[in-house]
């Protein structure tokens, strides 16, 4: 949730009686809500924050900003989810924004840097890992356009794309050795015409740790394509259908 954002989503147990994933309701709140603060999280790159804390102070939220139905709330998450993997998995490094592997690659042959055979080699599978995206990306586009709902396939594409963006900016810095340690050192002299934060190659480098977290860890995801996707055996769970009245305060 960023602290732009005139609207949030809050995601509330409301039927404590109901199993874990059951029993919660999604609302709409008004992020100046009495009660209601948003703290901003500095990252390494010491540019304007991404990302946020929130807390909630005896804050109310009217009952008639409920989203969907009561009890609906992990479902619709999940939706919301599955939607924000497939927005953010295009071939940009960051997100799907700034570099991709077809820049890095124009870069890498503009500075002769193509000549290391090792180097090569990598860029190569680099490069086709983006196009790779790029095909999962218009796959994507299409389904919407078809009008099916968003899947757990999102989850492979997150999953491809966040590794695969990192490897991106990785190999720009490594190219430009020692230089690539002097702030504003661009690694190509062509740059992207953009002007949005990730077009900024260090940024988008300072930044990439940060891509195999957001919207659900390497873990999670392989977990979701395991379960879903694969159908392997999930993980044993005690308290699934354990009211949650009942489960806390126990591991679960």
């Amino acid at each position: 949730m960023r602290h732009k954002a005139k609207v949030g989503v809050l995601v509330a147990r409301t039927q404590p009686d109901l199993p874990k994933h059951q029993g919660l309701s999604e609302f709409l709140i008004d992020m100046d809500s009495p009660g209601l603060t948003v703290r901003p999280i500095i990252d390494m790159s010491g540019d304007e924050n991404e990302y946020n804390e929130v807390f909630f102070d005896d804050v109310r939220v009217p009952a008639d900003r409920l989203l969907g139905k009561e009890g609906e709330g992990w479902a619709l998450s999940m939706t919301q989810l599955q939607t924000e993997r497939v927005a953010l998995s295009k071939p940009g490094a960051i997100w799907g924004s700034g570099p991709s592997a077809r820049e890095l690659v124009e870069g890498l042959a503009e500075i002769g840097a193509l000549s290391d055979g090792a180097l090569r080699d990598e860029a190569g599978d680099i490069y086709i890992e983006g196009e790779i995206l790029r095909l999962l990306a218009w796959r994507a586009l299409s389904d919407r356009m078809n009008a099916r709902t968003p899947g757990p396939e999102g989850a492979i594409r997150k999953m491809l794309a966040a590794p695969h963006g990192q490897r991106v900016v990785e190999l720009a810095k490594r190219a430009q050795g020692a230089r690539g340690l002097i702030a504003g050192e661009q690694p190509f002299p062509s740059q992207l015409g953009g002007k949005g934060t990730f077009e900024d190659w260090d940024y988008a480098f300072w930044f990439s740790p940060a891509v195999t977290l957001g919207v659900g860890t390497q873990e999670i995801l392989k977990n979701v394509v395991a379960e879903r996707v694969l159908g392997l055996p999930r993980d044993a769970d005690p308290t699934a259908r354990v009211p949650w009245s009942e489960t806390r305060g126990k591991a679960g």
